[in-house]
């Protein structure tokens, strides 16, 4: 069944790059037309710094169309026109380092020529990992003017010390809602909530209007406002979009109408390909009491990228709890009962136990003859099986409830992915999903313990009384322990031995890149170029692989290593299609074959940030181990958020996906 769904999830690929492809198409302005808007003028001084955006999205839709002179001409008066408009110096392959515009390869050669990189990576070298060595480096970087090294650093003492006042001095953090952010981090959130205020206050009264005429008797008017319901295609509108509908279902004249008003809403969000939009519709597909709606918004999830919505289905389904309970009694009529909470999740066991213990005061002096042992026994036995029913009680409704949401998270998934049938046992999802993205683990699995103890002691004298009540009170204490067993190593998509890595001083092996170096990153929907740093390396087993050929170069990749797509985004190696283009620093590059190749021991990053580096001559941008995030880019630098979801494009991509099922 596993396999099943696996290539149901493989189908998804396919349906991505034609969706993609479509929606760079069908903004106002195709790619084409786009970029024929500017073409190469006689006069370049014409050009002024208000023009550089405009050239630069000229200059990336040029790009989509294949067209990569006009491409390069349009960056080119794009930097004239401003010289420090970053866009453009991004997509010309610079980022601005240490105060100038340069090329990975010259700031390659000036860290290289400069004595305080090489004194930092001795220093490097032989520190330690505590937070006092990290401050230590924080302070030498601090006064050599190494910023990007520092904040690192820093960063790392606020990991182990979220008080330190240097670090939050030196970062620029600031307390805000509970946790610590940048200063353009909280001005940006404040900038946003009042923005979503004023959207609140400019697109209810709209949609309330409209939610009364949807309801309104004379069908022609319902129709009317029906229609423009659906036609929404701004996320901006959505807060007041809901909150509209939400007070007309409160009214009669709402509730008659519910299902039309709120499949109104659904078309609504399924317009609009933005990771908001994406996240209102997994709510309606799972939570919506009304199955026609749950229907309609899951197969308003069909056209989009399944790793932006499929990881949320996944975390959200729940294996049932198994309970287990020992009871164990001595003659002097102390009882033990240890209750066992076992629930399987994705990547580990848990179990939590509990242990009771019901002691007797001055068991060994007591009188015998005064006190009935058999008495005792069975009111400590009586409360141990009232506790255990209690637990069991509990048990029963939580995997009740989990039940019923597995079966909403499921019937999702077998709209989204065109299954005809779905498995009960949610761990054949999570292995299905594991298998669609090529992660691998070791046999043991990772086993999560947690052990707590209550002990209530008890005076008996004839007739029984308590005497000390929970173990807090008395003799005795609550004692919670827990440790991890048997950590298993976790494998993800990754590179051969050899592939080169750009970190700040060139390009690097890959199975050499350490924690904490500088590698060169780009931010998927700005396209911002810049140097972040590595927070974990990998290194799997022998692993399937295949080797993606360029014109001039080749890598060998795990088969779940992604690269971007122009046009379509993040796709793994095994589902890049015939001559692709991949997304390079300088342009796109076109691939020659993708060919299965022995397994190899590979290689892979978690990169801070960005989540991406740039390997290779070519500087081909891929993604680091972890999960890409929800993107409307095209390719980065250049994403529209008028982009629509056409209904023709809906049912296109649903036909192709219902094609590779069969």
């Amino acid at each position: 069944m596993a396999k099943n769904i696996v290539a149901l999830l493989l189908s998804a690929p396919a349906r991505s790059i034609a969706l993609t492809t479509a929606m760079a198409l069908s903004t106002g302005t195709p790619p084409s037309a786009m970029a024929a808007e500017a073409k190469p003028s006689s006069t370049p001084s014409a050009d002024y710094p208000k023009h550089a955006p405009r050239l630069v999205e000229q200059a990336l839709a040029a790009s989509l169309a294949g067209n990569v002179d006009e491409r390069a001409t349009l960056l080119k008066r794009a930097a004239a026109a401003d010289a420090d408009y970053s866009p453009a110096r991004w997509q010309q392959g610079q980022l601005k380092f240490d105060g100038q515009w340069r090329t990975p390869a010259q700031v390659a050669e000036h860290v290289n020529a400069d004595e305080r990189w090489q004194d930092y990576q001795s220093l490097r070298a032989v520190a330690g990992q505590s937070p006092v060595d990290h401050q230590q480096l924080a302070r030498w970087c601090m006064r050599n003017q190494l910023s990007a090294e520092e904040r690192y650093h820093w960063a790392n003492v606020i990991l182990a010390d979220p008080n330190h006042d240097q670090a939050r001095q030196r970062l620029g953090l600031l307390e805000f809602q509970g946790g610590l952010y940048t200063r353009e981090q909280v001005a940006a959130e404040k900038a946003r909530r009042e923005q979503a205020e004023r959207d609140l206050a400019r697109f209810k009264p709209k949609f309330l209007e409209l939610c009364r005429d949807a309801t309104s008797d004379l069908k022609s008017v319902r129709e009317r406002a029906l229609a423009d319901l659906r036609a929404t295609d701004d996320p901006a509108a959505i807060p007041g979009l809901r909150e509209a509908v939400r007070r007309t279902l409160e009214t009669s004249a709402g509730k008659a109408r519910r299902s039309e008003l709120v499949l109104g809403m659904t078309a609504a969000l399924a317009n609009m390909p933005q990771h908001v939009a994406t996240l209102n519709l997994l709510e309606l597909a799972v939570s919506s009491t009304l199955p026609e709606v749950r229907q309609a918004a899951a197969e308003a999830l069909r056209p989009r990228p399944a790793t932006d919505y499929v990881p949320l289905l996944m975390a959200a389904l729940q294996a049932p709890i198994e309970a287990e309970v020992d009871v164990i009694a001595a003659p002097d009529g102390t009882v033990r009962m240890v209750e066992t909470l076992i629930q399987q999740q994705p990547l580990r066991k848990i179990a939590e136990k509990r242990s009771t213990n019901f002691e007797v005061a001055g068991a060994f002096g007591r009188n015998k003859a005064k006190t009935d042992m058999g008495a005792v026994l069975n009111r400590h036995l009586a409360t141990a099986s009232s506790r255990a029913d209690v637990t069991q009680s509990r048990v029963e409704v939580a995997n009740a409830a989990a039940q019923e949401r597995n079966e909403r998270i499921q019937a999702v998934l077998k709209i989204t992915l065109g299954a005809e049938a779905t498995p009960a046992d949610v761990t054949a999802w999570w292995e299905a999903w594991k298998d669609y993205n090529e992660l691998q683990y070791d046999a043991s699995v990772t086993d999560y313990e947690s052990n707590v103890n209550d002990t209530y002691v008890y005076a008996y004298e004839q007739a029984p009384r308590m005497a000390a009540a929970r173990a807090g009170e008395g003799a005795g204490g609550q004692r919670p322990q827990g440790e991890p067993r048997a950590a298993a190593r976790r494998t993800h998509e990754c590179f051969a031995a050899g592939t080169l890595v750009w970190l700040q001083s060139g390009p690097t092996p890959i199975e050499r890149v350490r924690v904490g170096d500088l590698v060169l990153a780009q931010q998927p929907t700005t396209g911002e170029l810049a140097y972040r740093p590595v927070l974990e390396t990998t290194v799997s087993a022998a692993a399937p692989v295949v080797r993606v050929k360029l014109p001039h170069e080749e890598f060998v990749a795990t088969r779940g290593h992604r690269f971007w797509v122009e046009g379509a985004g993040w796709l793994m190696a095994k589902e890049l299609p015939a001559a692709a283009t991949l997304h390079a620093l300088n342009g796109g590059l076109s691939v020659v074959a993708v060919e299965p190749t022995d397994e190899v021991d590979c290689y892979n990053l978690i990169v801070d940030d960005f989540h991406t580096f740039v390997v290779g001559k070519s500087q081909l941008l891929v993604h680091d181990k972890t999960c890409p995030q929800p993107t409307i880019a095209v390719t980065p630098g250049l994403a529209d958020p008028k982009l629509k979801l056409e209904n023709d494009v809906i049912r296109s991509t649903t036909e192709l996906l219902s094609s590779a099922v069969k």
